[in-house]
């Protein structure tokens, strides 16, 4: 099917990039052990910290998967919040260790 003459499947991961910079819910991308490989802008503004402190650090919050649980969330210069951390199972060949993808709304 196309739309507006282009197909309507993506298929340039930078496509992908952009949707996930662009939406207001702080996701983080980590591997088996909770390491930090991806987050996004919003995730940056709820932490007050740029993604380059963030990648390659440990998450240091629990991963269960599927389940729904109340986090703090320490910002740097401004007051600490309160988020819904959701983890949920990704896949991506290559990877040794599972992704899991952790999406926190405040």
């Amino acid at each position: 099917m196309q739309v507006n003459g282009q197909d309507e499947k993506w298929q340039d991961k930078a496509d992908y990039q952009s949707l996930l910079e662009q939406i207001p819910t702080g996701i983080v991308v980590t591997d088996g052990v909770g390491l930090v490989l991806y987050v996004n802008a919003a995730c940056e503004r709820m932490f007050n910290r740029k993604r380059e402190s963030l990648v390659g650090q440990l998450l240091g919050l629990p991963l269960e998967l599927g389940k729904r649980t109340e986090v703090d969330i320490f910002r740097v210069g401004k007051d600490s919040g309160l988020a819904i951390m959701e983890t949920l199972e990704a896949e991506r060949s290559g990877w040794e260790a599972g992704l899991s993808w952790s999406i926190f709304m405040m």
